[in-house]
């Protein structure tokens, strides 16, 4: 009998050690869970705020013949979706010159003519 109590008591031992180790590798598993949630939805809110942070403004030439859209503010992936709308594509003459001089790119004019890109 003392045999088999002191072998239940190291089979109990070694089930709560597998016990403790599991539920460690579980807490890790959660906070790295927690952590990768938390990095997505700052992402997220990231780019719900810059996607905001571009604009357009339009100045027709006295001819009516080309169109400048000034491009101002951060352009960055998200903005993209409200860039888009900001441009008069039915409205707009044949010449279009996008201007990014006034973003942190600092990029050249783009021009666009009857649906050629010229730079």
């Amino acid at each position: 009998m003392p045999g088999s109590l002191r072998d239940a008591t190291k089979s109990a031992k070694a089930a709560a050690q597998r016990s403790r180790e599991a539920l460690g590798r579980l807490q890790a598993g959660a906070q790295r869970l927690a952590a990768d949630v938390g990095s997505i939805a700052a992402m997220v809110t990231f780019a719900k705020r810059v996607a905001h942070l571009a604009n357009v403004s339009g100045v027709v030439d006295p001819d009516g013949k080309r169109v400048v859209h000034s491009v101002t503010g951060e352009p960055f992936s998200a903005s993209s979706n409200d860039l888009v709308h900001q441009f008069d594509y039915k409205g707009d003459p044949d010449d279009v010159v996008v201007d990014l001089s006034g973003t942190a790119r600092r990029s050249k004019r783009v021009t666009h003519r009857h649906g050629a890109n010229v730079a």
